[in-house]
């Protein structure tokens, strides 16, 4: 079995807070939430961080099994398709989000004039590929560039920090609590990426300290993103329903960054590469799915069942970000509401059944103990 280091899950886990959060997420919030719009985004980030640390801790409980064993183990094989069909019916819409997030970035922002199927097919097969060669490939492509993708996040936050004005959008809640809980409720596509760590559980290499370093390391990246997206909305104000892509916007239109030669673009497009790699990762997480339900022996062929689905999602959305986001906070904001609180309950299940067996497995060592103790008297 294929196993990432105890860092490279660190890492990955940290990415899962900030995808999304800072290109797409600022702007479908505000249309909720108007200026009240930053808290909607902590709520979010926060429903990321539990789920992250909830993971994390059963990966640390569960060393040697992994999530579809356990819960076959649990719930009986039938149940564990079930629960996990449910999860996985996330984790592909989610992929396809974040692969279409991508595409659209370039078509809408950085090309005026681009063949979609030129973007299309190579992000598509670079998906495929992470995906069909496992988690070593994941392990080590994270190895690379993750230091890339935070110190360009950090470029733009920082130059940006020098243009705003922190009490633009004062008071906050004229309107009360409602609007904040409307616009974290319709974006809830933007929360629970953790959920694909799931599918990383057995596959970790142990360490005692991965909860207490895994814990620090999402804190600092999820401060981030909200502080991000705070400048963000201070920065635009009223401006941003314009702003379809946040980091985009921040490296755009501030001077300073133009004076460094536009390196804002470098931010922006290594940023890209976190949606893809995260899409990549979710596609695994459906190839796993696909192998466990159908007993699907060669990964070449629940590699290429991945791909056609990637591509009839895209298609039925006519390969177009809007629709997809209509749906999303029309439509698809029921499913979530539903699932993310049924596997945030099951996380806490499955850690307390953990908890019942090591304190069975003290007790009975305690009572072997004292029947050793009588029967030597």
């Amino acid at each position: 079995m294929q196993r990432i280091t105890t860092n490279q899950y660190i890492v990955t886990a940290s990415f899962c807070i900030l995808t999304s959060k800072i290109m797409t997420m600022p702007t479908v919030v505000f249309s909720y939430a108007g200026k009240d719009a930053i808290f909607s985004v902590v709520i979010n980030i926060l429903v990321d961080l539990v789920i992250v640390l909830l993971v994390t801790g059963l990966i640390q409980k569960y060393p040697n099994i992994t999530f579809l064993d356990l819960l076959t183990k649990k719930f009986t094989r039938i149940g564990a398709i079930i629960i996990s069909t449910l999860l996985v019916a996330f984790l592909l819409f989610k992929g396809v989000f974040l692969l279409q997030e991508t595409l659209s970035f370039f078509t809408l922002t950085l090309y005026e004039k681009v063949n979609f199927w030129m973007l299309l097919i190579p992000a598509l097969l670079t998906v495929l590929y992470i995906s069909y060669k496992g988690l070593n490939t994941l392990g080590r492509s994270i190895d690379i560039y993750w230091v890339f993708v935070f110190i360009t996040v950090l470029i733009i936050l920082v130059i940006s920090v020098m243009q705003t004005d922190f009490g633009a959008n004062l008071p906050y809640f004229e309107q009360g609590f409602l609007p904040v809980l409307r616009g974290s409720m319709h974006t809830s596509i933007y929360a629970g990426n953790g959920l694909l760590l799931l599918f990383f559980m057995g596959k970790v290499e142990h360490n005692p300290k991965i909860f207490k370093h895994t814990c620090i390391l999402s804190i600092i990246v999820a401060l981030l993103v909200i502080f991000n997206d705070f400048v963000f909305y201070c920065l635009f104000g009223d401006f941003v329903p314009y702003c379809t892509f946040a980091l985009s916007n921040l490296s755009q239109y501030n001077p300073f960054v133009t004076e460094l030669g536009h390196i804002g673009w470098l931010s922006i497009i290594e940023s890209t590469i976190n949606l893809i790699f995260v899409s990549s990762l979710c596609c695994y997480c459906v190839r796993q799915y696909l192998q466990f339900t159908f007993k699907i022996g060669k990964k070449i062929v629940s590699t290429l069942i991945c791909g056609a689905m990637y591509l009839t999602i895209i298609y039925i959305f006519d390969f177009t970000l809007y629709n997809m986001l209509d749906f999303v906070k029309n439509y698809g904001f029921y499913y979530n509401l539903g699932l993310i609180p049924l596997m945030i309950i099951l996380c806490i299940v499955l850690h307390s059944t953990a908890q019942k067996k090591k304190k069975t497995s003290k007790n009975n060592i305690f009572l072997e103990g004292n029947i050793k103790c009588k029967s030597q008297g």
